[in-house]
């Protein structure tokens, strides 16, 4: 399928997202290793990833609808189904379970009157737990758009939510602003373009912060133990060429195969017998 015809035929990825979208494919010499930020594309648009949004990423990539759901359906924070603006995370591993984790879900749960993996009537807010945050410093802990918060309890995690509710800005444990579920797709999805929700940037950004001069494309650190100026490693070649040099010289007179018991006993098919076996047992 040609690239015009793939364009001319898709359902969201359109106008200003189509153009992201070939930056993105830009990044790749393999198109299809653009799936996952394409779908974080498509969620920051829709707010989910939808049917026809994977087939868009499809037809861009040059691949089957089939297999764009094989990819996106392992990652649970692409989302296949409705999310709301907000998604509520609450670790419910063993360090926040024995602080009180569990009661925690039930109880926001039921003030926020809805199941979990549910989205609240305002359609803003959905509650989920999350296996191991690695934030057992700051148990019981949790996520709000995957922004670390700590210490929960019922009335902070409804305090966060009353807030965002309200337009008020809620920060995490960081100290970073809480932003949208399209928001932070769309951070997602280009991060490494030069283009993030954070505004255009004049080199290749991580999260709109300029890579550090070990992390430029290109760059291969020097191997601990090799002079300044040497290839980090050998090729397959030089690496034979080299283990063949290493090699203990031949006596003189001995044949390849000697040290071994002569090239006989070298050879393909043969097969010695096990102390205490008979010949015809080895066979």
């Amino acid at each position: 399928m040609s690239a015009g015809f793939a364009e001319a035929a898709l359902e969201v990825l359109e106008g200003e997202r189509l153009e992201d979208a070939r930056r993105i494919l830009a990044k790749y010499p393999n198109p299809r290793s653009a799936v996952i930020p394409l779908l974080f594309l498509v969620q920051s648009i829709q707010g989910y990833v939808t049917d026809e949004g994977m087939r868009d990423v499809a037809r861009l990539v040059g691949i089957t609808p089939a297999q764009v759901l094989a990819t996106g359906s392992f990652y649970t924070m692409l989302k296949k189904r409705p999310q709301g603006d907000y998604v509520i995370s609450i670790c419910r591993n063993i360090t926040c379970t024995h602080l009180g984790a569990r009661r925690l879900i039930a109880e926001v749960r039921d003030r926020l009157g809805v199941e979990l993996n549910e989205v609240t009537s305002d359609g803003r807010f959905m509650l989920e737990t999350a296996e191991c945050l690695a934030t057992c410093d700051g148990a019981p802990s949790g996520q709000i758009n995957y922004e670390d918060v700590y210490h929960l309890t019922t009335d902070k995690v409804m305090d966060m939510i009353e807030a965002l509710r309200r337009g008020e800005t809620v920060t995490s444990v960081r100290g970073e602003p809480i932003r949208t579920i399209r928001e932070i797709s769309y951070e997602m999805a280009m991060t490494g373009t030069g283009l993030t929700a954070l505004g255009e940037a004049t080199a290749r950004t991580v999260a709109g912060e300029v890579l550090p001069p070990d992390m430029a494309p290109g760059f291969r650190p020097r191997v601990t133990g090799t002079p300044a100026g040497a290839r980090p490693r050998p090729g397959i070649e030089e690496a034979a060429e080299s283990a063949g040099e290493m090699g203990a010289p031949e006596a003189e007179g001995e044949q390849p195969g000697d040290a071994t018991g002569g090239s006989e006993a070298a050879a393909p098919g043969n097969r010695p017998g096990h102390p205490g076996s008979t010949e015809e047992e080895s066979r």
